[in-house]
Protein backbone atom coordinates (compact mmCIF):
# COMPACT_ATOMS: atom_id res chain seq x y z
CA UNK A 1 0.00 0.00 0.00
CA UNK A 2 1.22 3.48 -0.90
CA UNK A 3 0.26 7.06 -0.07
CA UNK A 4 -2.74 8.28 -2.06
CA UNK A 5 -1.79 10.44 -5.02
CA UNK A 6 -3.91 13.54 -5.72
CA UNK A 7 -5.66 13.07 -2.37
CA UNK A 8 -5.80 16.79 -1.49
CA UNK A 9 -5.96 20.09 -3.34
CA UNK A 10 -3.61 23.09 -3.31
CA UNK A 11 -6.10 25.16 -1.31
CA UNK A 12 -6.41 22.40 1.29
CA UNK A 13 -2.67 22.12 1.79
CA UNK A 14 -2.34 25.89 2.25
CA UNK A 15 -4.92 25.60 5.02
CA UNK A 16 -2.86 22.74 6.50
CA UNK A 17 0.13 25.08 6.61
CA UNK A 18 -1.77 27.93 8.27
CA UNK A 19 -3.51 25.59 10.73
CA UNK A 20 -0.22 23.97 11.75
CA UNK A 21 1.11 27.42 12.63
CA UNK A 22 -2.07 27.92 14.71
CA UNK A 23 -2.15 31.72 15.05
CA UNK A 24 -4.57 31.97 17.99
CA UNK A 25 -2.80 29.27 19.99
CA UNK A 26 0.65 30.78 19.45
CA UNK A 27 -0.50 34.29 20.33
CA UNK A 28 -2.38 33.02 23.37
CA UNK A 29 0.46 30.77 24.53
CA UNK A 30 3.59 32.82 23.89
CA UNK A 31 2.72 36.52 23.71
CA UNK A 32 3.63 37.07 27.37
CA UNK A 33 7.07 35.51 26.90
CA UNK A 34 7.70 37.55 23.73
CA UNK A 35 6.82 40.69 25.72
CA UNK A 36 9.58 39.70 28.10
CA UNK A 37 12.08 40.45 25.30
CA UNK A 38 10.54 43.41 23.46
CA UNK A 39 7.85 44.88 25.71
CA UNK A 40 4.97 46.11 23.55
CA UNK A 41 6.91 45.69 20.29
CA UNK A 42 5.45 42.23 19.69
CA UNK A 43 4.29 43.16 16.14
CA UNK A 44 7.88 44.11 15.29
CA UNK A 45 9.15 40.72 16.48
CA UNK A 46 6.54 38.95 14.35
CA UNK A 47 7.35 41.17 11.36
CA UNK A 48 11.03 40.20 11.51
CA UNK A 49 10.11 36.54 12.05
CA UNK A 50 7.80 36.69 9.03
CA UNK A 51 10.59 38.05 6.85
CA UNK A 52 12.89 35.25 8.03
CA UNK A 53 10.29 32.56 7.34
CA UNK A 54 9.57 33.97 3.87
CA UNK A 55 13.32 33.80 3.14
CA UNK A 56 13.39 30.18 4.35
CA UNK A 57 10.32 29.32 2.29
CA UNK A 58 12.24 30.27 -0.86
CA UNK A 59 14.73 27.47 -0.13
CA UNK A 60 11.93 24.97 0.54
CA UNK A 61 10.28 25.94 -2.75
CA UNK A 62 13.53 25.50 -4.66
CA UNK A 63 14.23 22.06 -3.17
CA UNK A 64 10.65 20.84 -3.62
CA UNK A 65 11.04 21.24 -7.39
CA UNK A 66 13.64 18.48 -7.51
CA UNK A 67 13.04 16.35 -4.41
CA UNK A 68 9.28 16.16 -3.86
CA UNK A 69 8.82 13.56 -1.11
CA UNK A 70 6.80 12.75 2.00
CA UNK A 71 10.06 13.08 3.93
CA UNK A 72 10.11 16.86 3.43
CA UNK A 73 13.06 18.36 5.30
CA UNK A 74 14.60 14.94 5.93
CA UNK A 75 14.38 13.98 2.28
CA UNK A 76 15.82 17.27 1.02
CA UNK A 77 18.86 17.09 3.27
CA UNK A 78 19.39 13.38 2.55
CA UNK A 79 19.39 13.98 -1.21
CA UNK A 80 21.72 16.99 -1.11
CA UNK A 81 24.12 16.24 1.76
CA UNK A 82 23.89 12.46 1.93
CA UNK A 83 22.05 9.89 4.07
CA UNK A 84 24.06 10.46 7.25
CA UNK A 85 23.21 14.17 7.34
CA UNK A 86 19.65 13.27 6.34
CA UNK A 87 19.35 10.97 9.33
CA UNK A 88 20.79 13.65 11.60
CA UNK A 89 18.30 16.31 10.49
CA UNK A 90 15.57 13.68 10.86
CA UNK A 91 16.76 13.30 14.46
CA UNK A 92 16.53 17.06 14.93
CA UNK A 93 12.99 16.91 13.57
CA UNK A 94 12.13 14.14 16.02
CA UNK A 95 13.06 16.74 18.65
CA UNK A 96 10.61 19.13 16.97
CA UNK A 97 7.97 16.37 16.90
CA UNK A 98 8.35 15.92 20.66
CA UNK A 99 8.18 19.63 21.44
CA UNK A 100 4.97 20.04 19.39
CA UNK A 101 3.45 18.40 22.46
CA UNK A 102 3.44 21.89 23.99
CA UNK A 103 0.24 22.48 21.99
CA UNK A 104 -1.56 19.94 24.16
CA UNK A 105 -0.21 21.66 27.26
CA UNK A 106 -1.46 25.07 26.11
CA UNK A 107 -4.88 23.57 25.37
CA UNK A 108 -5.06 22.10 28.87
CA UNK A 109 -3.75 25.26 30.60
CA UNK A 110 -6.33 27.50 28.92
CA UNK A 111 -9.19 25.07 29.37
CA UNK A 112 -8.39 24.56 33.05
CA UNK A 113 -7.92 28.30 33.62
CA UNK A 114 -11.56 28.74 32.68
CA UNK A 115 -12.88 25.49 34.14
CA UNK A 116 -10.78 25.29 37.28
CA UNK A 117 -12.16 21.95 38.57
CA UNK A 118 -10.70 20.15 35.53
CA UNK A 119 -7.27 18.57 36.08
CA UNK A 120 -4.60 19.40 33.51
CA UNK A 121 -4.11 15.76 32.49
CA UNK A 122 -7.79 15.52 31.54
CA UNK A 123 -7.44 18.56 29.30
CA UNK A 124 -4.58 16.80 27.51
CA UNK A 125 -6.69 13.67 27.03
CA UNK A 126 -9.54 15.77 25.62
CA UNK A 127 -7.35 17.06 22.79
CA UNK A 128 -5.38 13.83 22.25
CA UNK A 129 -8.34 11.53 21.56
CA UNK A 130 -9.90 13.42 18.61
CA UNK A 131 -6.43 14.16 17.23
CA UNK A 132 -5.49 10.48 17.14
CA UNK A 133 -8.83 9.60 15.53
CA UNK A 134 -8.38 12.22 12.80
CA UNK A 135 -4.81 11.11 12.12
CA UNK A 136 -5.82 7.43 11.92
CA UNK A 137 -8.61 8.15 9.42
CA UNK A 138 -6.19 9.61 6.91
CA UNK A 139 -5.37 12.79 5.08
CA UNK A 140 -8.73 13.60 3.49
CA UNK A 141 -10.77 13.77 6.70
CA UNK A 142 -8.40 16.30 8.28
CA UNK A 143 -8.94 18.91 5.56
CA UNK A 144 -12.70 19.25 5.98
CA UNK A 145 -13.00 21.39 9.10
CA UNK A 146 -9.71 23.28 9.12
CA UNK A 147 -10.94 26.27 7.10
CA UNK A 148 -13.82 26.84 9.53
CA UNK A 149 -11.56 26.39 12.55
CA UNK A 150 -9.07 28.92 11.16
CA UNK A 151 -11.66 31.59 10.37
CA UNK A 152 -13.53 31.21 13.66
CA UNK A 153 -10.41 31.19 15.86
CA UNK A 154 -9.13 34.36 14.15
CA UNK A 155 -12.47 36.14 14.58
CA UNK A 156 -12.63 35.15 18.26
CA UNK A 157 -9.11 36.51 18.79
CA UNK A 158 -9.78 39.81 16.96
CA UNK A 159 -13.16 40.57 18.56
CA UNK A 160 -11.92 40.85 22.18
CA UNK A 161 -8.82 42.74 21.01
CA UNK A 162 -11.00 45.46 19.48
CA UNK A 163 -13.27 45.50 22.53
CA UNK A 164 -10.26 45.81 24.85
CA UNK A 165 -8.90 48.72 22.79
CA UNK A 166 -12.25 50.53 22.86
CA UNK A 167 -12.45 50.20 26.64
CA UNK A 168 -8.82 51.09 27.44
CA UNK A 169 -7.87 53.69 24.81
CA UNK A 170 -9.54 56.60 26.72
CA UNK A 171 -7.36 55.75 29.73
CA UNK A 172 -4.05 55.92 27.84
CA UNK A 173 -2.14 59.23 27.95
CA UNK A 174 -1.16 59.13 24.24
CA UNK A 175 -3.06 56.61 22.13
CA UNK A 176 -1.32 57.66 18.92
CA UNK A 177 2.13 57.01 20.32
CA UNK A 178 0.95 53.70 21.76
CA UNK A 179 -0.30 52.52 18.38
CA UNK A 180 2.37 53.85 16.04
CA UNK A 181 5.52 54.06 18.17
CA UNK A 182 5.52 51.89 21.29
CA UNK A 183 4.23 48.88 19.36
CA UNK A 184 7.31 48.98 17.13
CA UNK A 185 10.15 49.97 19.50
CA UNK A 186 11.82 47.08 21.40
CA UNK A 187 12.41 47.88 25.04
CA UNK A 188 15.36 45.60 25.87
CA UNK A 189 17.79 46.20 23.02
CA UNK A 190 19.03 43.92 20.26
CA UNK A 191 19.51 40.86 22.46
CA UNK A 192 15.96 41.06 23.76
CA UNK A 193 14.73 41.48 20.19
CA UNK A 194 16.73 38.44 19.04
CA UNK A 195 15.28 36.36 21.87
CA UNK A 196 11.76 37.53 21.04
CA UNK A 197 12.14 36.73 17.33
CA UNK A 198 13.51 33.29 18.22
CA UNK A 199 10.43 32.68 20.38
CA UNK A 200 8.27 33.85 17.48
CA UNK A 201 9.80 31.24 15.17
CA UNK A 202 8.03 28.40 16.99
CA UNK A 203 4.78 30.14 15.99
CA UNK A 204 5.59 29.47 12.32
CA UNK A 205 6.75 25.86 12.62
CA UNK A 206 4.41 23.99 10.31
CA UNK A 207 4.57 26.50 7.45
CA UNK A 208 6.60 23.78 5.67
CA UNK A 209 3.78 21.22 6.08
CA UNK A 210 3.16 21.09 2.29
CA UNK A 211 6.64 19.58 1.89
CA UNK A 212 5.50 16.47 3.81
CA UNK A 213 2.32 16.13 1.75
CA UNK A 214 3.99 16.60 -1.63
CA UNK A 215 3.31 13.06 -2.84
CA UNK A 216 -0.41 13.43 -2.13
CA UNK A 217 -1.14 16.97 -3.45
CA UNK A 218 -2.78 17.55 -6.78
CA UNK A 219 -0.06 19.24 -8.81
CA UNK A 220 2.82 17.67 -6.88
CA UNK A 221 5.95 19.78 -6.55
CA UNK A 222 4.38 22.76 -8.35
CA UNK A 223 1.67 22.91 -5.71
CA UNK A 224 4.24 22.65 -2.90
CA UNK A 225 6.23 25.52 -4.41
CA UNK A 226 3.12 27.71 -4.29
CA UNK A 227 1.70 26.55 -0.97
CA UNK A 228 4.75 27.13 1.24
CA UNK A 229 5.34 30.86 0.53
CA UNK A 230 1.61 31.65 0.35
CA UNK A 231 1.04 29.97 3.71
CA UNK A 232 4.05 31.78 5.21
CA UNK A 233 2.79 35.21 4.19
CA UNK A 234 -0.78 34.49 5.34
CA UNK A 235 0.48 33.29 8.73
CA UNK A 236 2.74 36.32 9.17
CA UNK A 237 0.08 38.89 8.26
CA UNK A 238 -2.31 37.29 10.76
CA UNK A 239 0.27 37.45 13.57
CA UNK A 240 1.29 41.04 12.89
CA UNK A 241 -2.26 42.43 12.69
CA UNK A 242 -3.70 40.52 15.64
CA UNK A 243 -0.79 41.25 18.01
CA UNK A 244 -0.82 44.92 16.97
CA UNK A 245 -4.51 45.09 17.89
CA UNK A 246 -3.80 43.59 21.31
CA UNK A 247 -0.74 45.63 22.35
CA UNK A 248 -2.29 48.92 21.23
CA UNK A 249 -4.42 49.02 24.37
CA UNK A 250 -1.98 47.65 26.95
CA UNK A 251 -0.60 50.21 29.39
CA UNK A 252 2.91 50.03 30.85
CA UNK A 253 1.42 49.12 34.23
CA UNK A 254 -0.53 46.19 32.81
CA UNK A 255 2.43 45.14 30.67
CA UNK A 256 4.49 44.64 33.82
CA UNK A 257 1.77 42.38 35.25
CA UNK A 258 1.33 40.07 32.26
CA UNK A 259 4.86 39.98 30.82
CA UNK A 260 6.25 36.45 31.12
CA UNK A 261 2.83 34.84 31.56
CA UNK A 262 1.82 31.78 29.55
CA UNK A 263 -1.74 33.12 29.44
CA UNK A 264 -0.94 36.81 28.97
CA UNK A 265 -4.00 38.03 27.06
CA UNK A 266 -6.28 35.90 29.24
CA UNK A 267 -4.72 37.58 32.28
CA UNK A 268 -5.06 40.97 30.60
CA UNK A 269 -8.81 40.46 30.20
CA UNK A 270 -8.94 39.71 33.92
CA UNK A 271 -7.05 42.92 34.73
CA UNK A 272 -9.43 45.09 32.70
CA UNK A 273 -12.50 43.26 34.01
CA UNK A 274 -13.54 41.77 30.69
CA UNK A 275 -14.89 38.25 31.47
CA UNK A 276 -16.38 37.72 27.99
CA UNK A 277 -12.90 38.23 26.55
CA UNK A 278 -11.58 35.38 28.69
CA UNK A 279 -14.23 33.07 27.27
CA UNK A 280 -13.65 34.12 23.66
CA UNK A 281 -9.87 33.80 23.97
CA UNK A 282 -10.10 30.38 25.60
CA UNK A 283 -12.43 29.08 22.88
CA UNK A 284 -10.18 30.58 20.20
CA UNK A 285 -6.98 29.10 21.66
CA UNK A 286 -8.53 25.66 22.18
CA UNK A 287 -9.88 25.59 18.62
CA UNK A 288 -6.46 26.67 17.38
CA UNK A 289 -4.74 23.89 19.35
CA UNK A 290 -7.06 21.33 17.78
CA UNK A 291 -6.41 22.66 14.29
CA UNK A 292 -2.66 22.64 14.95
CA UNK A 293 -2.53 19.04 16.11
CA UNK A 294 -4.88 17.97 13.30
CA UNK A 295 -2.38 19.37 10.79
CA UNK A 296 0.75 18.07 12.47
CA UNK A 297 -0.73 14.61 13.03
CA UNK A 298 -0.95 14.36 9.26
CA UNK A 299 2.45 15.83 8.40
CA UNK A 300 4.98 14.61 10.97
CA UNK A 301 4.20 10.86 10.81
CA UNK A 302 4.87 11.08 7.06
CA UNK A 303 8.45 12.11 7.73
CA UNK A 304 8.81 9.07 9.99
CA UNK A 305 7.20 7.00 7.22
CA UNK A 306 9.81 8.21 4.72
CA UNK A 307 12.58 7.47 7.19
CA UNK A 308 11.13 3.97 7.56
CA UNK A 309 10.96 3.25 3.83
CA UNK A 310 14.56 4.45 3.37
CA UNK A 311 15.54 2.20 6.32
CA UNK A 312 16.77 5.13 8.38
CA UNK A 313 14.22 3.92 10.96
CA UNK A 314 12.86 0.37 11.46
CA UNK A 315 10.79 -0.75 8.45
CA UNK A 316 7.65 -0.89 10.61
CA UNK A 317 7.50 2.91 10.29
CA UNK A 318 6.80 2.44 6.57
CA UNK A 319 3.53 0.62 7.26
CA UNK A 320 0.24 2.27 6.26
CA UNK A 321 -3.21 1.44 7.58
CA UNK A 322 -6.25 0.95 5.33
CA UNK A 323 -6.76 4.73 5.27
CA UNK A 324 -3.22 5.21 3.86
CA UNK A 325 -2.06 6.79 7.12
CA UNK A 326 1.38 5.88 8.59
CA UNK A 327 0.10 3.93 11.60
CA UNK A 328 3.35 3.31 13.49
CA UNK A 329 4.56 6.86 12.93
CA UNK A 330 1.20 8.14 14.16
CA UNK A 331 1.34 6.07 17.35
CA UNK A 332 4.93 7.13 18.09
CA UNK A 333 4.06 10.79 17.42
CA UNK A 334 1.11 10.67 19.82
CA UNK A 335 3.22 9.04 22.55
CA UNK A 336 5.85 11.79 22.20
CA UNK A 337 3.15 14.48 22.28
CA UNK A 338 1.51 13.09 25.41
CA UNK A 339 4.82 13.02 27.27
CA UNK A 340 5.70 16.56 26.22
CA UNK A 341 2.19 17.87 26.95
CA UNK A 342 2.31 16.51 30.50
CA UNK A 343 5.73 18.08 31.03
CA UNK A 344 4.59 21.43 29.64
CA UNK A 345 1.32 21.53 31.56
CA UNK A 346 2.85 20.65 34.94
CA UNK A 347 6.33 22.16 34.64
CA UNK A 348 7.30 24.55 31.83
CA UNK A 349 5.51 25.05 28.52
CA UNK A 350 7.87 27.86 27.44
CA UNK A 351 10.81 25.44 27.68
CA UNK A 352 9.17 23.32 25.00
CA UNK A 353 8.52 26.05 22.47
CA UNK A 354 11.93 27.61 23.12
CA UNK A 355 13.49 24.25 22.26
CA UNK A 356 11.18 23.92 19.26
CA UNK A 357 12.37 27.28 17.93
CA UNK A 358 15.99 26.24 18.38
CA UNK A 359 15.57 22.85 16.71
CA UNK A 360 13.62 24.48 13.88
CA UNK A 361 16.34 27.09 13.29
CA UNK A 362 18.94 24.32 12.95
CA UNK A 363 16.77 22.39 10.48
CA UNK A 364 15.83 25.50 8.51
CA UNK A 365 19.46 26.63 8.31
CA UNK A 366 20.39 23.25 6.84
CA UNK A 367 17.56 23.56 4.31
CA UNK A 368 18.92 26.95 3.24
CA UNK A 369 22.42 25.50 2.99
CA UNK A 370 21.05 22.59 0.94
CA UNK A 371 19.32 24.98 -1.46
CA UNK A 372 22.62 26.83 -1.97
CA UNK A 373 24.61 23.65 -2.55
CA UNK A 374 22.00 22.16 -4.85
CA UNK A 375 22.01 25.13 -7.23
CA UNK A 376 25.45 26.56 -6.63
CA UNK A 377 26.36 26.32 -10.30
CA UNK A 378 23.49 28.58 -11.39
CA UNK A 379 24.43 31.80 -13.15
CA UNK A 380 22.80 35.17 -13.59
CA UNK A 381 21.37 37.80 -11.26
CA UNK A 382 18.27 35.77 -10.39
CA UNK A 383 20.35 32.75 -9.36
CA UNK A 384 22.62 34.98 -7.27
CA UNK A 385 19.68 36.33 -5.25
CA UNK A 386 17.47 33.21 -5.03
CA UNK A 387 20.13 30.51 -4.70
CA UNK A 388 22.85 32.34 -2.78
CA UNK A 389 22.02 35.72 -1.25
CA UNK A 390 18.60 34.85 0.22
CA UNK A 391 19.69 31.56 1.88
CA UNK A 392 22.84 33.24 3.23
CA UNK A 393 20.81 36.09 4.73
CA UNK A 394 18.34 33.65 6.30
CA UNK A 395 21.15 31.59 7.86
CA UNK A 396 22.78 34.75 9.24
CA UNK A 397 19.58 35.93 10.89
CA UNK A 398 18.95 32.50 12.41
CA UNK A 399 22.45 32.41 13.86
CA UNK A 400 21.78 35.87 15.34
CA UNK A 401 18.61 34.55 16.95
CA UNK A 402 20.30 31.42 18.29
CA UNK A 403 23.00 33.61 19.86
CA UNK A 404 20.35 34.99 22.23
CA UNK A 405 19.69 31.59 23.80
CA UNK A 406 20.56 31.04 27.43
CA UNK A 407 23.35 28.62 28.31
CA UNK A 408 20.84 26.02 29.54
CA UNK A 409 19.05 25.86 26.20
CA UNK A 410 22.33 25.77 24.30
CA UNK A 411 23.42 22.76 26.38
CA UNK A 412 20.08 21.00 25.87
CA UNK A 413 20.04 21.54 22.10
CA UNK A 414 23.73 20.69 21.78
CA UNK A 415 23.25 17.48 23.78
CA UNK A 416 20.35 16.38 21.58
CA UNK A 417 22.38 17.08 18.42
CA UNK A 418 25.39 15.23 19.86
CA UNK A 419 23.28 12.19 20.70
CA UNK A 420 22.06 12.11 17.11
CA UNK A 421 25.64 12.20 15.79
CA UNK A 422 26.64 9.49 18.28
CA UNK A 423 23.79 7.23 17.12
CA UNK A 424 25.09 7.53 13.54
CA UNK A 425 28.55 6.41 14.70
CA UNK A 426 27.06 3.45 16.60
CA UNK A 427 24.90 2.37 13.66
CA UNK A 428 27.83 2.51 11.25
CA UNK A 429 29.97 0.54 13.73
CA UNK A 430 27.34 -2.20 14.11
CA UNK A 431 25.93 -2.28 10.57
CA UNK A 432 29.00 -1.34 8.57
CA UNK A 433 30.46 1.88 7.24
CA UNK A 434 28.35 1.67 4.08
CA UNK A 435 25.03 1.09 5.88
CA UNK A 436 23.57 4.55 5.18
CA UNK A 437 24.72 4.45 1.54
CA UNK A 438 22.78 1.21 1.08
CA UNK A 439 19.44 2.66 2.15
CA UNK A 440 18.92 5.03 -0.78
CA UNK A 441 15.62 4.59 -2.64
Amino acid sequence: MELKKDAISLNSVIIYSISAAAPAMCIGGSMGFIMGGVGLAVPLAFLIATLVVVLISASYSQLSERYNSAGGTYSYIRRVFGPEMGWWVGWIYIGITFTVGCVGAIFAIYLCSLFTPLPLWLGIVLIALPTFYVGWKGIQLTTKGLVILWLVQTALMVWPAIAAFNSQAPLLPDVGKQIFASSWIPSLGSKGLAMAVLLCIWSYVGFETPAYLGEEIKGGSKAVKIAIPVGSVAIGITYIIVTWLWVSSISSENLAKISGSGTAIFDYCTLINYPLGRWLITISVCMSCLACWFSFVTALPRMLYDMGRTKALPKSFAKLNRHSAPSVGLIVTMILWLGAALFGAYFSVDTLFSLMSSFACIAYALVCAAAMKDRWGGRGLRSFFIDKAIPTLAIGIMLWMLSSMSAGYLVAVGTWAFIGALVIVVIKHRKGQDFFKQVEL
